[in-house]
């Protein structure tokens, strides 16, 4: 019956990825490392680290420390909280008129809230996540050479941004192998835009337990790039370990 349960799974999350995944115009590795500890018995703190890559996964793409509070007051409700601090690399480029534009790295500060609603169904578990989430990106000074060749300076501004994150998720735990495959979409809604869709994310994956303290994780999602067409769709593999004190 696990079996059948499982086959059925993977074919719906086969289903929820866009076959443009395969196609992507950019690749990238993300790899992720959490440290989780309970304080009370519904409440739990944690701390993450990223490193994600791009352009074929040739790149760095960003490096992210998390830390973040997470309370299920209820079997059926959770909420989080946290904040990341994000160093994005951007890569030298050439504009259309020809100006040249060193690499740089671009801080950001981010701080969001969730609430998410859960469904569980035996080993099957539904659950729908709304994340508000403010970014903030400090302004910076690109280096680089004007038509001519000449050295000069961009200033970017600082930028704030404000989004709403709508992410459904299904997951099915096996519990006598300890592997709960997983499979979900996101929308990422611009606030400050009158809740444009500015990208959409599928992503599927498995979480397997190591042990009663670790996990692992292994996951492929795909973004796809509505508002901002100078970021390319991408296809991102990813491997998550996580530690429970």
């Amino acid at each position: 019956m696990a079996t059948n349960l499982l086959k059925i799974f993977v074919f719906v999350l086969l289903l929820s990825f866009p076959a443009k995944a395969l196609a992507a115009n950019d690749f990238g590795l993300d790899f992720t490392a959490g440290v989780k500890q309970k304080l009370l018995k519904d409440l739990t703190i944690g701390a993450g680290f990223e490193l994600k890559t791009q352009h074929k996964s040739h790149e760095l793409e960003r490096l992210a420390i998390e830390p973040a509070l997470s309370y299920a007051p209820l079997q059926y409700l959770k909420i989080d909280t946290g904040y990341v601090f994000i160093d994005r690399y951007i890569p030298a480029a050439v504009t259309q008129k020809g100006e040249k534009q060193e690499a740089y790295s671009s801080p950001r500060h981010r701080f969001y809230a969730s609430l998410s609603a859960i469904w569980p169904i035996k080993n099957f578990k539904l659950s729908l996540r709304e994340r508000y989430q403010l970014t903030h990106r400090t302004e910076v000074i690109i280096n680089g050479q004007d038509s001519n060749g000449y050295e000069a300076q961009e200033i970017k501004k600082a930028k704030t941004t404000h989004n709403l994150r709508s992410r459904l998720m299904g997951e099915y735990n096996i519990t006598k192998i300890g592997l709960t495959p997983f499979f979900g979409a996101e929308l990422y809604n611009d606030l400050a835009a009158s809740f444009a869709v500015i990208k959409v994310k599928f992503f599927l994956g498995a979480d397997y337990l190591l042990g009663r303290q670790n996990s692992l994780g292994l996951f492929v999602e795909h973004n796809v790039e509505i508002a901002n067409k100078n970021d390319a769709d991408m296809t991102i593999l990813g491997l998550t370990y996580t530690y429970r004190l």
